[in-house]
């Protein structure tokens, strides 16, 4: 639940909330949705990669997928955790809905 903003304390709470309705205003995506946006390609690249039976393409977003997972374990994250959470990112059922929003030229 959002905290409200009330007193001294809360000057960095008005801030960011500024900050944010200025990147919402210049159609400026967060962090958040940046990283969305890059799972949703690697989760399409894998796709259509196992749809076309490209190994050297399934083989490239495997390495990705794997770097993703070195990555979270560096950071102190469980090998099997990490793996699991990774794999449920990119091996996405919804797959083909996501082909026409990664594919479309804007």
């Amino acid at each position: 639940m959002p905290r409200t903003a009330r007193d001294e304390k809360n000057k960095g709470l008005i801030a960011t909330r500024r900050w944010r309705a200025d990147l919402k205003g210049a159609r400026c995506p967060e962090v958040h949705a940046v990283d969305t946006a890059l799972a949703a390609a690697v989760a399409v690249y894998r796709h259509t990669a196992e749809q076309a039976k490209s190994a050297k393409d399934v083989g490239r977003v495997t390495a990705l997928e794997s770097m993703a997972i070195n990555y979270l374990v560096s950071s102190g994250y469980s090998a099997r955790m990490a793996e699991r959470k990774v794999k449920r990112r990119v091996h996405r059922l919804d797959a083909d809905k996501l082909v026409p929003m990664v594919n479309t030229k804007k």
